[in-house]
């Protein structure tokens, strides 16, 4: 649907095994820069959390975090 954006992130658990993604989506008219990077920092941070919930290793995630915000 061209009037439709998202933002995903991966979710990983034990041996950096995919276990999931984490999305936001929404009428493309409403993610503009600003909306993506706030979607991005918000995504990254909780795929982060669940990444380690699920014995996974966050670090590449908190680092992509990090970045944004730096």
């Amino acid at each position: 649907d061209p009037d439709t954006a998202a933002v995903s992130v991966p979710v990983f658990g034990m041996n950096n095994e995919l276990k999931g993604a984490l999305t936001l989506s929404g009428p493309s008219e409403r993610f503009n820069e600003d909306a993506i990077t706030s979607a991005r920092k918000m995504l990254l941070k909780l795929a982060a959390q669940a990444t380690g919930a699920l014995g996974g290793d966050a670090r590449e995630l908190q680092q992509a975090s990090a970045k944004i915000e730096g």
